[in-house]
């Protein structure tokens, strides 16, 4: 026979946060974050928020991150797809290194919200990381 059993999760504001134990959740009710215990400490779940530098929450924000080797020329061009892709070439920022080559680091342009292009050094490879809605 079916029973409806009620769950009770660890809540209140951020900063009364306890030590939580393994596996334990914990919802902070002031931030709207997810909280659950292991072994290093709290981890926070999610979700976490994208801000702008006036202090304004992006909504929907995501991240993009991979490798891409430059061509022979010193430039490759990534296309974003799917729920990679971003809305605009301003609403994300891209960071970059060479890999290769410690102290050169890639130019990095945000053609559209779809297209990014890196220039650097012929046969490097680069990883990047792009954050934004």
């Amino acid at each position: 026979m079916a029973r409806n059993v009620k769950l009770q999760i660890l809540r209140g504001i951020l900063a009364n946060i306890p030590v939580l134990s393994v596996a334990e959740a914990y919802f902070a009710t002031d931030t709207q974050q997810w909280y659950s215990g292991a072994a290093s400490g709290n981890l926070l779940v999610g979700p976490m928020y994208v801000y702008n530098a006036a202090g304004v929450k992006q909504s929907q924000p995501h991240i993009v991150a991979d490798k891409v080797t430059l061509s022979g020329g010193g430039t490759a061009t990534v296309t974003l797809v799917d729920g990679a892709a971003f809305t605009n070439a301003t609403s994300y920022v891209c960071l970059a290194g060479d890999v290769t080559a410690k102290n050169r680091a890639p130019m990095v342009t945000q053609v559209s919200g779809t297209s990014i292009t890196f220039v650097g050094n012929g046969g490097d490879t680069v990883h990047f990381i792009c954050i934004g809605t």
